[in-house]
Parts: structure tokens; sequence; C-alpha cells
């Protein structure tokens, strides 16, 4: 079998199999395999040169890579981040392609929709308008909670790292008159000029900035990287937005900025643990708005990511 689709979730396999033979009806009898029955096909999977994966790719040790796929050349990955299962596959020199740069495009958009929806005060001031019988008063309250807010022209958006996600936010932020800022310590001055934006220490992208945004990579360096040294900074009606990894948060730290000052506001597409555990402190704070990790490709966006 020169094929297989390789994922945990069996449905993300199905979508990608129906997506597969509408492009090549070659390809209708390919098996979708997961790590529950790998064993069982272990004869048809020595001769695989190809996996096709999705979402909740399994991962696998070199040695079960030597056992399951000896004769493995590549493998294509209609998602975003490999790195959680790509050291083994690569140690062996299979090569990894990655929709990353489709994925990374959607995250911007829907962080592009947040930084203009904050700037506006929408969150607050839309959970204001709803959360009272007196619909007068209620309508008061929002519209001061909206109005104190900078609005889009000309406000300073930080971005915390220039990677994928946060130089297609860039280049999308160039359509607007903002004053967009990174931090990245590891992007050369070149990259800033290229996405016309000015570089910022982390201290001071917090205490500038109406909007903060962090899309750094997830590993050692960056745990926990941003704590209360930084939360505290945040203006009055400013915004963080998270569409990057929960473990980079102190989640405590932020909590205690939030509730310093209420005209702050919070959006955590990701937290630490997903979903959050019960009665979390987070859950009860009025001014941080939950999402369930959806910035990434979904709905129809999901065939793009099949189609890189």
């Amino acid at each position: 079998m020169n094929s297989v689709i390789f994922v945990d979730n069996l449905q993300n396999g199905k979508k990608l199999k129906e997506f597969l033979i509408r492009k090549s009806p070659d390809l209708s009898d390919i098996l979708i395999v997961n790590k529950k029955n790998i064993s069982s096909y272990s004869s048809e999977l020595k001769s695989t040169n190809y996996i096709f994966s999705t979402w909740s790719m399994p991962k696998l040790t070199a040695s079960e890579i030597s056992i399951f796929f000896p004769k493995l050349q590549a493998i294509f990955y209609a998602a975003g981040d490999t790195r959680y299962f790509e050291k083994p596959f690569l140690a062996k020199s299979i090569k990894i392609y990655s929709a990353i740069e489709e994925n990374s495009l959607r995250v911007a958009e829907y962080v592009l929709a947040q930084i203009l929806l904050s700037n506006k005060g929408y969150f607050q001031s839309s959970k204001k308008y709803s959360s009272q019988f007196n619909s007068l008063l209620s309508f008061r309250e929002a519209k001061k909670q909206s109005i104190n807010h900078f609005g889009n022209l000309r406000s300073k958006i930080g971005i915390i790292g220039l990677g994928t996600v946060g130089s297609k936010l860039a280049e999308k932020l160039n359509s607007f008159k903002f004053k967009v800022y990174a931090y990245d310590p590891y992007i050369d001055d070149s990259n800033f000029r290229s996405l016309n934006v000015t570089r910022k220490s982390l201290q001071d992208i917090f205490k500038d900035c109406h909007i903060i945004t962090n899309h750094l990579p997830d590993n050692s360096e960056t745990k926990n990287l941003i704590n209360y040294e930084y939360f505290k900074l945040m203006m009055k009606f400013s915004t963080f937005i998270n569409t990057g990894r929960g473990n980079q948060i102190v989640e405590a730290d932020l909590i205690k900025a939030m509730k310093e000052d209420k005209t702050r506001t919070a959006l955590l597409d990701v937290t630490r643990k997903e979903p959050v555990i019960p009665f979390s402190s987070i859950l009860r704070t009025k001014n941080i708005f939950l999402t369930p990790h959806i910035a990434g490709s979904q709905g129809n966006e999901i065939y793009g990511l099949y189609e890189k």
C-alpha cells in the first residue's frame, strides 16, 4: 500500500479521505489508520511511502516508525505546527510538508477581527448591554464602556512574536492606519522593516499599546514568559489577545491584572488547560472572554488546508 491516512480522530480522517478521493479516484481504497488499529494493518503498512494526516496526527517513536512504516518517505500534514510529532520522522530523513502557512492566515484573520472590535470596546460593551433588565441603564453603561476605547484610527498594536502568524497579521494591519510594534528577539531588523513594524521591548509593548496580541512559539523558553511584570503595565481600556499557547501565560497574574483594572479586557482562545478546570477563577473574571480554540481553520477553511 503506497499511501495511508494516519490520524487519531477518525472523523478528521474520513473528511480527508473524501477530499483525496475527489482529487484522485485511485485513492478510493486508502486506509484510515490510528494508534488503536495500527497493529492490525502492520503488514499492509510496511510498503507505505506516504502518510496523509491532519489535526490529531499521532506521535510515533523512532522504533515504531521502523516497525510500521519502514519505507516511509514523506508526510503531508493538512494542519499547522508539526513540532509536536516531527522529531523522530526528521531524524530518519522523512520529509514533512505542512499547511502551516494556510492555517496561520486563518489565525491572523481571526485576530484582526478581534483587534478591530476591541478598539471599539465591543466585548465588554456587548456584555454590559445584555446584562441588565433595565435596557436604558444597560445601554448607557455599554455606550460609556465603548466610547472610552481608543478606536481604530492610529491606535497602537503590539505583536508578541513575528513568526508565521505574527508576520501575516502585521501584513494585514498595514491595510489600516495603525501604529504597529512588535517584540521578537529572534527576528532581524530587515524583517521588521519589510513588515513596516517598529521593534519594541516586551515592557514597552504592554505599557504603550492599546492592543497586545501573543504569537510566540510554544517552547521551554516562552513558558510562563508573560506574567504580572507585564500585565500590570497595561493601560486603561487596553486588550490582551492570546491565540498562541496557554503555557506562555501565567494565568493567575493575568486574572490579577484584569481584576485590578476592569476597563482592561483579555480575549483568550487558548488556555493552559483545555477546557479550563471547573470553577476556575478565569471563568469568573468578567473582563476575560474565552473561546474554545477556534482561531485556526474550521468549516470550509479545512479544505484550504487539504488543498495546500
